[in-house]
């Protein structure tokens, strides 16, 4: 097995690292920073820790396609800053910027690791929860803002539109309940699957959304522009649990529930 350096060992004196990452989350960004475009990404170890990674918009068309969603790759040659942003994706104090000589080579490793910490309703309702990071969430779905579709003729009003927010809600298997509001392209890409699915028997996983508090503690959940990702009953052991959990349950409060 060739050596690498763990994420959680990077650093800015470690320039020669070479990483072992799956690829979790691949987007394409705007950077008012720099005022350039920017592939953005994702990247977890085998020891599930995370880190920020860019792509300058010069060498998206060579890199880019290199890093795709779900495969794990080798990668040397790269640059690792200390990150910056009262808001980040991952709990790392670096982050890493892709350069010419950034070398990628696929591996066919299989790992089944799908990188996400769950975090407990309860401590998000009672408002002891760090905001500075992203969160992920599992539950099953018990209310979508189905008016919405006699309110929107075209789809894409979610984006560009005046109703570009879609309401949802989420529950865990302590009933604990968590309003969720989803804006724009996550949106967008929610409502499609949910026209063709439509029922509350779903569970649903939610990566990288961001949380805060108002000036009274009442919590808000929404997701973190294009990063975050929602998944419907994906091929996880907490998806199982929650499958195996629901005909078993009064999900709705509903007496005619099987």
């Amino acid at each position: 097995m060739p050596r690498y350096c763990t994420l959680e060992y990077l650093s800015p004196t470690k320039s020669d690292s070479r990483i072992l990452i799956k690829v979790i989350r691949v987007c394409e960004q705007f950077n008012y920073r720099n005022h350039r475009q920017e592939l953005h990404l994702i990247l977890g170890d085998e020891n599930d820790y995370k880190i920020e990674a860019s792509i300058d918009q010069d060498l998206i068309s060579s890199l880019g396609p290199k890093f795709k969603e779900g495969e794990w790759n080798y990668v040397k040659f790269f640059n690792v800053v200390n990150a910056f942003g009262s808001f980040r994706n991952t709990i790392n104090y670096h982050f890493i910027n892709m350069n010419a000589d950034t070398v990628v080579d696929k591996t066919f490793q299989i790992n089944p690791k799908h990188m996400m910490d769950f975090m407990p309703f309860d401590a998000i309702i009672r408002g002891n929860f760090p905001t500075k990071y992203s969160i992920d969430l599992i539950g099953v779905i018990i209310y979508v803002d189905d008016d919405l579709s006699t309110d929107i003729d075209d789809p894409y009003e979610m984006i560009f539109g005046p109703s570009h927010k879609l309401d949802i809600q989420i529950r865990d298997m302590n009933y604990n309940d968590m309003d969720i509001e989803l804006i724009g392209k996550t949106a967008l890409d929610f409502w499609k699957k949910w026209e063709d699915i439509g029922t509350y028997e779903t569970v649903l996983t939610l990566r990288m959304f961001r949380l805060t508090y108002d000036s009274e503690g009442r919590y808000r959940i929404r997701n973190a522009g294009d990063h975050s990702e929602i998944l419907f009953n994906p091929h996880i052991k907490e998806v199982s649990d929650f499958l195996d959990w629901l005909p078993f349950t009064d999900i709705h409060g509903d007496p005619s529930w099987p």
